[in-house]
């Protein structure tokens, strides 16, 4: 059976039916759900919308025939239980829903800071659909004004955002941007406040000319995940507020060589990628549970003349958080999934 997705409650993964808005600041195309019901009765529909890339708020009227069509699920009905993150498709009171399964009979359901824990251990998300849910807040290859700013000091050059320099001795830089769970379908989800949002990845193409290295770090209100990257000679190391946690006896970035380097804070662990390939993974157990304030991103470089290229920063898209007035969420209290069910439609369920 063929099953179209309606409504926003597992995007980005799966959509509904969407507008695409280009940004006229920073040109990055926005997808934002609409629900073909608003359309009843009208020519046009006035459609408000802020870009997570560049903030530039605005509103346009939108027309029906300019509706994208969504996500459409091929449903293989089998006799088995559904394994954990596979969509489901039932009914609820005479329509048709596709969720995606999280808890599985008798299991205990919680969220802290935006992660699904059950049984109080952690359920990190599986490695393709962490992929397809990372969501861009800033793309220097977009025009437009980099919002960074050097901890203290001189040392960078942020005239061109696409390519951020680093003399020798130059400061922390700082992604000065809010970072937050909104995106382009909480238009349809009124009751869902936007929350910062820690789990992030930030990529960029790097080279430096003397020895020494340079870092990528994730921000969580004050603490600093940071993976630095030997040049010349050295380890890579992963840190937490300074303290080594980890390391890899990858090989050291050469003098005067362009490398796309990577880190990426997810589900409590991080992963740290060096020309697409992963050098190191660390489960990061002592991890805060609770809501964080602010996310952000980090660049630094011990050695000088480094160069930043087309750096990249992403949110998980798949960040659950608080809802008013839900009647199951367990990002407010601990949810326990029946360990029997009468019918198949009984399990309760969260967006």
């Amino acid at each position: 059976t063929l099953v179209n997705v309606t409504g926003g409650g597992m995007a980005p993964s799966l959509v509904g039916d969407l507008l695409r808005i280009e940004c006229p600041s920073c040109e990055h195309v926005l997808r934002i759900g609409v629900l073909d019901e608003e359309f009843a009765g009208r020519e046009s529909l006035s459609v408000s919308y802020r870009c997570p890339l560049c903030g530039e708020e605005g509103q346009r009227e939108a027309k029906e025939d300019e509706l994208w069509a969504g996500s459409s699920l091929l449903v293989l009905r089998l006799a088995r239980t559904p394994a954990r993150w596979e969509c489901w498709e039932h009914e609820r009171e005479g329509a048709v829903f596709v969720k995606r399964v999280v808890g599985l009979p008798g299991e205990r359901l919680e969220v802290l800071n935006g992660d699904l824990f059950v049984n109080g251990a952690i359920a990190r998300k599986p490695n393709e659909l962490l992929e397809a849910s990372w969501l861009p807040v800033y793309d220097a290859s977009k025009p437009g004004p980099g919002p960074w700013q050097p901890l203290g000091g001189a040392g960078w050059q942020l005239d061109e955002p696409s390519q951020l320099r680093a003399d020798a001795g130059a400061p922390w830089l700082e992604l000065t941007r809010p970072v937050t769970s909104a995106h382009g379908y909480d238009r349809l989800r009124a009751e869902a406040a936007p929350v910062a949002v820690a789990d992030l990845r930030v990529s960029a193409r790097v080279s430096a000319a003397a020895v020494g290295s340079v870092s990528l770090a994730v921000v969580e209100d004050a603490r600093v995940l940071a993976a630095s990257f030997p040049v010349g000679e050295g380890a890579l190391v992963l840190s937490v507020d300074g303290a080594e946690v980890a390391r890899a006896e990858a090989p050291p970035l050469a003098l005067g060589k362009s490398y796309a380097l990577s880190l990426e804070v997810a589900d409590d662990r991080a992963r740290v990628s060096i020309d697409g390939a992963r050098v190191l993974e660390f489960a990061d157990d002592a991890a805060p549970r609770a809501w964080c304030r602010r996310g952000s991103v980090r660049l630094h470089a011990s050695a000088g003349e480094v160069v930043f290229s087309g750096v990249l920063v992403e949110r998980d898209g798949i960040h659950y958080q608080p809802r008013a007035g839900a009647a199951h969420d367990p990002a407010a209290a601990p949810l326990d999934v029946p360990a029997e069910q009468s019918k198949q439609n009984d399990a309760p369920a969260f967006e």
